[in-house]
This record gives structure tokens, C-alpha cells and sequence, in this order.
């Protein structure tokens, strides 16, 4: 029901999200049960990407879509004090 709730596009663009972060995971080979409970690797992952090309509105979309993702699937979200820091440099 919530996902229904969400806007056919911010879907797109959240789904994107997802697929960036996998893409880092892998990238880094951060084990999947470490990819949603670990708020330093959400951390690495913005300041990674927010360090390159993609700009600051972009990451705050994507953490955003991996925010709702892990609402959706009853995950507990780790974006506290130390994600929001860094998410205030972008």
C-alpha cells in the first residue's frame, strides 16, 4: 500500500537509488547483511558518490529511495546523527 501511495516517478528515481548503492556494495564486496543495518557504509556511500559527478540534490533523492525501501520492507533505517552530518555537506 505505501509503495502505491508514491508517485510513478519518484519510484524511478528512488529505484535508482537502490541500484547505485548495490552497485557500491559490490563495488566494495559489503556482504547483503551488512548493506541495511550499517549507518558508517550509508555514510562512505554519499560521501563517495557526493564526492564525484552526482550532486547533493541527487544523493538526498537517493538516500531518500533507500530510506522508503527499508520502511517497506520493516528494516531498520540507520540514516541518525552521523548520516545527517554528512548529507549537510552536499
Amino acid at each position: 500500500m505505501l509503495v502505491k501511495a508514491v508517485k510513478v516517478k519518484t519510484l524511478s528515481n528512488y529505484g535508482t537509488s537502490m541500484l547505485q548503492f548495490t552497485q557500491f556494495c559490490d563495488t566494495f564486496n559489503i556482504p547483503k547483511d551488512l548493506q541495511s543495518v550499517v549507518e558508517w557504509l550509508l555514510s562512505h556511500f554519499i560521501t563517495a558518490w557526493g564526492a564525484s559527478s552526482v550532486g547533493g540534490g541527487t544523493m538526498r533523492t537517493w538516500l531518500l529511495g533507500l530510506e522508503l525501501w527499508h520502511v517497506v520492507n520493516a528494516a531498520p533505517w540507520q540514516g541518525s546523527a552521523h548520516l545527517r552530518r554528512v548529507t549537510q555537506c552536499l
